[in-house]
């Protein structure tokens, strides 16, 4: 339903537009890959110990809070563009980080499930 969303959303976007969206659908799949990543430094599965650790999960919570300021950024472009050609935000939850987060992940795990 999302990913239909998505591409009435490209198709109502002229050329220059369209990268605009694909750049949101990829910033979401960045988002998700740095969660991951966060999410398996800070349960230590490579055995780091002090400060090798603590940099690790420094690093990796720097990667996510940016990944998710891009996709959060990118959602907000293609809600200003569904404006714009007078459709129905892409996003239509609250302005609160946890909700986008939602949203990124429903929208990367339709993608995911509708693999070919």
């Amino acid at each position: 339903m999302l990913l239909e969303k998505v591409q009435m959303i490209a198709t109502a976007c002229d050329e220059s537009e369209k990268s605009l969206v694909e750049d949101m659908v990829v910033h979401c799949g960045e988002y998700v890959s740095a969660v991951t990543t966060m999410e398996a430094t800070a349960r230590n599965f490579a055995g780091r110990t002090g400060e090798d650790l603590r940099n690790a999960r420094e690093e990796t919570d720097s990667a996510r809070t940016i990944a998710h300021n891009a996709a959060i950024s990118s959602i907000k472009i293609v809600n200003r563009l569904c404006a714009r050609h007078d459709l129905p935000p892409v996003y239509e939850g609250p302005d609160e980080r946890r909700k986008y987060g939602d949203f990124i992940f429903a929208l990367v795990s339709e993608i995911f499930g509708g693999r070919k």
